[in-house]
Parts: C-alpha cells; structure tokens; sequence
C-alpha cells in the first residue's frame, strides 16, 4: 500500500508535513514549501564553498581573500544603506500620508529629496535590497569566522522563549 512513499523521501528540498494512503492507494501529501532557514542555510552552503575557492570572478572569495577588515567595512556599508534606504522609505510614506490632505507637513517631507521623491513600491524593493546585501555579508562573517548558521538558530531559538526581558 506505501509502495509509492519511499519515493516521495527522494524528492529534493520538500518537506513532507503529512501524508496518507487511502483504501484505494491514493497519496495525500502535504508539503510546506522552504522556509527562509533553508534559503539562508543555502546561500550560507555557496559562501562556504568559496571560502577557499581561487575563482577569481566570485565576489565571496574575494571577501575571504581580503580578510576580516574587508568583511567588516562591508558591514558597516551595507548597514549605512539599509538605514538610508529605510528613512527614505519612511520621508516617502509620510510624504504619500500627507498628500491627500496637502499639508504643510507634505512640503515640508518634500524638501528631504534632492528631486522628486521615488514611488514607494521602488523604495520598499530598494530597501528588501539593501537587507539582502546586509544579509548576505552577515553571513560572510559567519562564515569566515567558522560559525555554523546552526548555532545562530538555536540561539534564536533560545532567545525567543524569553519573556519580560525589556532592557
């Protein structure tokens, strides 16, 4: 009756949830799709291979080619960018909240951007952009510095069953 199952374990990166087999041999699968543990746990797998690699095109090796100072001037880059990414996006939305009632305040937001403030849509992905990159050298780091992702998740993991820890 299970004869189908054993298939479904050599499907790459899906999770089974759950699955059934009726009285007529049919499979009811539930499957969740990955979770962004996985696409860092990825993304981290790539920044490890080439943390020895002497490709000469890969942006990551070149990091590790660099050393610890170059990683962490990126950091400090990248962190730059998405604070500025992130009030751009916030000037816009307060820009977008007052136009409706063409307030003062509206011009007063205006005069933040150099030229015509950009629509929010292109701010919101400039900014999931500059989190992606920040991200990404974040990683690095780790990488460099031989620090499983496992260990940050089970960190994570540790610090999420705190409560009433406000500093």
């Amino acid at each position: 009756m299970l004869r189908n199952a054993k298939y479904l374990r050599r499907v790459p990166r899906l999770k089974l949830l759950n699955y059934s087999v009726s009285s007529n041999d049919k499979i009811s699968i539930v499957i969740r799709r990955p979770m962004m543990n996985d696409q860092l746990q990825n993304l981290y797998e790539v920044i490890q291979s080439r943390k020895d690699s002497e490709d000469e095109r890969s942006y990551t090796a070149y990091l590790f080619r660099e050393g610890l100072d170059k990683i962490l001037k990126k950091l400090i880059e990248e962190s730059g960018e998405v604070l500025l990414a992130a009030k751009s996006l916030e000037a816009a939305e307060a820009i977008d909240a007052t136009k409706a009632f063409g307030s003062a305040e509206s011009l007063k937001a205006e005069k933040l951007f150099d030229d015509e403030p950009e629509d929010l849509p292109a701010l919101r992905d400039d900014f999931k952009g500059e989190v992606c990159d920040l991200i990404y050298h974040l990683l690095v780091l780790l990488a460099e510095r031989d620090i499983p992702l496992d260990e940050i998740e089970a960190l994570l993991k540790e610090r999420a069953q705190k409560t009433g820890n406000l500093k």
